[in-house]
């Protein structure tokens, strides 16, 4: 799955679903203003922590699902 995000108009929060083994999703912020920020679906983690912000343009991020949530690749 492929998620471009609009932070133009203002912060903006994406919800990774439940994680299933081997899922990928790759999450792009397109605007220069304001912040993305990406959370998980509870009791998923991102790498330990429950959400990553990101700031700068044009940052692509892919999210690879394991067994105890998600990594990024």
């Amino acid at each position: 799955d492929y998620v471009i995000a609009d932070t133009s108009a203002g912060n903006i929060t994406i919800t990774l679903p439940r994680s299933h083994n081997g899922r990928e999703i790759e999450v792009m912020k397109n605007a220069t203003p304001n912040f993305l920020k990406i959370v998980t679906t509870s009791p998923d983690k991102i790498l330990g922590d429950f959400e990553i912000r990101v700031y700068n343009y044009g940052t692509a991020l892919r999210f690879k699902a394991i067994s105890t949530g998600w990594i990024i690749v």
